[in-house]
């Protein structure tokens, strides 16, 4: 079948190619739960929920309470909507809950564990299948409710999705600093004695300060917003649950490929929360005081209250952070290529839009960031 051409007059389009590859003419969306899931009557969603307000009782962030905000759960036949004042007519009273509301099937604002506005009112929104373990959506609700209640304070920070789409991944030098940093923090994380954490986050910082002049500003600060969003949100969560520490050093250690840049900033924001916890108690109060101030800036001053040296890497631990990154950039580009090849091989329909030059730019919204893959030349790829 040839391709089925269309010019946009509004066209441009934002990033500088994009590969839609199609078998026939769908347009696939995510699905909602796998074929053959077990029912959701297997699991009871409100006893985390319960378990979470009562780990709410932590205090881990001031004023920040989990029974204050919306949420709504699909648990993998039916979307359950807590605490909302203003719920949207779909939804119905469930028997025997007072105050609890749900509609059959997954409600369309419910697309993954994220934040929507629902009957006008942001609302925490969580995929609680039983295909998820239940630690994990747990930490998807602490998570989700507390980006509702930090962002509304914290409006500096709002990570520009497009800059992930300019990330140097191919930069060898830049991503043996970053696995340096996160074994620098790890440690720090590990150490028994607080002036061994200070070294260790000096040596993170230290590297960090030799790093980030190399990146553009938009990555530059694309990093800084995602570790203060997604770290902040990550590291009440994990406080909320228990979690110990040594998970997030276990995170920060364990392999990743090159493109999964995004994630590796959520681990390093909670893992300075967790530090600023020992070397700056009350740092909380401080941030919401002053809310463009980043946990950076904040451990920095914490640091130059203290006389600890920075700890140093041995050569061997520099050489294998930077054969480490090589092997990383190496594996990329052969996936890149395997990928571009399959997609340009794929039988079945096409649609190609064509841009008109000098047209007003065409806008993309609501577009899934997570499972586009960068190619080469401008183009990208969707990983579904």
């Amino acid at each position: 079948m040839p391709p089925v051409r269309a010019r946009l007059t509004a066209a441009a389009l934002a990033c500088a190619g994009v590969i839609l590859a199609m078998s026939g003419v769908a347009l696939v969306a995510m699905a909602p739960q796998a074929a053959g899931q077990p029912p959701s009557a297997s699991r009871d969603v409100f006893a985390f929920v319960r378990a979470l307000d009562e780990a709410a009782a932590r205090g881990v962030w001031p004023g920040f309470s989990l029974a204050g905000i919306p949420v709504a759960l699909y648990d993998g036949e039916h979307t359950i909507l807590l605490r909302h004042p203003s719920p949207p007519p779909e939804f119905s009273p469930m028997p025997g809950r007072p105050g609890v509301l749900v509609v059959k099937g997954r409600h369309p604002g419910v697309t993954g564990n994220s934040t929507r506005e629902l009957g006008g009112v942001r609302t925490a929104t969580v995929i609680a299948t039983p295909a998820q373990p239940v630690e994990r959506t747990m930490l998807a609700v602490v998570e989700e409710v507390f980006h509702v209640f930090w962002l509304a304070r914290h409006p500096s920070f709002r990570p520009n999705e497009m800059a992930r789409y300019a990330y140097p991944l191919d930069d060898v030098e830049n991503l043996g600093r970053l696995v340096a940093e996160d074994e620098a923090l790890a440690r720090a994380l590990e150490a028994q004695r607080i002036d061994d954490a200070a070294g260790w986050v000096a040596a993170a910082l230290g590297i960090r300060r030799e790093r980030v002049p190399r990146l553009a500003e938009d990555v530059r600060a694309y990093e800084t917003s995602l570790e203060m969003m997604e770290g902040t949100a990550n590291y009440v969560a994990r406080v909320s649950v228990g979690e110990p520490a040594s998970r997030t050093a276990e995170r920060l250690r364990a392999p990743r490929p090159a493109e999964d840049v995004r994630w590796r900033f959520y681990d390093t924001g909670a893992a300075l929360c967790l530090l600023l916890d020992r070397l700056s108690p009350g740092w909380q109060e401080r941030s919401d005081r002053q809310p463009a101030l980043t946990i950076v800036e904040l451990m920095d001053e914490a640091l130059r209250g203290r006389d600890d040296a920075a700890a140093a890497f041995s050569k061997a631990d520099t050489a294998g952070f930077q054969a480490r990154a090589a092997a990383g950039v190496a594996d990329l580009s052969v996936r890149r290529q395997r990928l571009r090849a399959e997609l340009l091989e794929r039988q079945g329909g096409r649609v190609v839009i064509e841009a008109v030059p000098g047209a007003e730019p065409f806008r993309v919204q609501r577009f899934d960031p997570i499972n586009l893959m960068v190619l080469d030349s401008g183009a990208i790829a969707h990983a579904n």
